[in-house]
This record gives C-alpha cells, structure tokens and sequence, in this order.
C-alpha cells in the first residue's frame, strides 16, 4: 500500500510541476503579438476592398468559415458587427472599426463586448499590376497559459494567414506571401 501512495506523490509532484513549468514558460511569452503579411495581387484595389468589406459574403471565398451572423452594431457608431462560427469550432465576434474607401479596412474582436484582443489592420495599395494587400495583425493573449498553446502547440493558423492564403486562392497570381512575425 505504501508503494501505491508513494507512486500516487510523486506523479501529483510530476503533474503540478509540469503545470508550473508550462505556466513560467507562458509568463515569458509577451502578452501580445505582431505579424505582417503581404500580397501582391492582379486585381484592383476597389475590387479587393469591395470583397473585404462585405464581410456577410466571407462563407464564400474563406474556408475557415462556416458560416457568420450579422448582429446588432456594437455602440452608438453604429459600426458593422458579426460572429463567425470557424470551421475549427471557435466562434468569434468582430467590429469593423476604420474604413477608408478602397484603401483600408480595420477590425476588431472583443472577448467581454468591451476589451479589444485582436486588431486587423488591411491596408491595399495600387501598384503597375494591380494591387499590394498588406495585413497587419495584433493580438493580446491575457492568460499565460494560452500563451504557451498558442505559441509551441497549436496549429491555429493566424488570421491574417487565412485571409492572405483565401485571397491568392480567390485571386491566383505568381506573387508569394512575405511573412514577419513579433512577439513582444
């Protein structure tokens, strides 16, 4: 029986131990992230802007949705609002906080109805072809915890990855995807 207890120990030791590594490692992880990705695109900027303003059209042309409800506008701005229900499960709501014909789009997503956690900022810019379609991506991640997954063990893909991958589906072109990430 005391081999039992002593085995029962040492995994609760092993197990709480873990959790504390898991739990400093996510401590260390900066609360918020930065990444950056650019496009270049044969399509017109109204075209692309066009696109990425009718978000109730977004189920049609971006894998990661299911499908999305238009809701009531956030606050007395009366600033478009939706939820997507993701392929993966989550079920997300966002605001469309900045828009600037056909150059730029911006939204965000709030976990209380109050606090931003994630900002998307688009920027499309004409070039000889047609159009430069920049992403830029913020998210605060509040529980280290999170943090940890998201950073070594999810398979999450970023939004502005799934945006960037579903418009050069939309939109072949021989351009490819310029990557920068930053934590911190």
């Amino acid at each position: 029986m005391r081999k039992v207890w002593i085995f029962f120990v040492m995994i609760s030791l092993l197990v709480i131990a873990s959790v504390a590594v898991v739990g400093l490692a996510g401590m260390n992880i900066p609360k918020k992230h930065d990444i950056s990705r650019e496009i270049e695109l044969k399509e017109s900027p109204h075209t692309i802007w066009y696109l990425l303003a009718d978000y109730a059209g977004y189920s049609k042309w971006r894998s990661d949705i299911r499908f999305l409800v238009s809701l009531p506008p956030s606050n007395a701005d009366s600033f478009p609002t939706w939820r997507e229900y993701e392929m993966n499960g989550h079920n997300v709501s966002y605001v469309m906080v900045e828009s600037e014909f056909p150059q730029y789009i911006a939204f965000e997503t709030v976990d209380d109805g109050i606090h931003p956690i994630g900002r998307w900022d688009i920027n499309i810019l004409k070039s000889v072809d047609g159009c430069t379609v920049h992403i830029r991506e913020r998210e605060i991640g509040k529980n280290p915890f999170q943090r940890f997954k998201n950073k070594y063990l999810s398979k999450r893909k970023r939004k502005a990855d799934i945006i960037s991958a579903s418009l050069l589906k939309r939109y072949p072109t021989n351009g490819e995807m310029k990557k920068e990430t930053v934590w911190g």
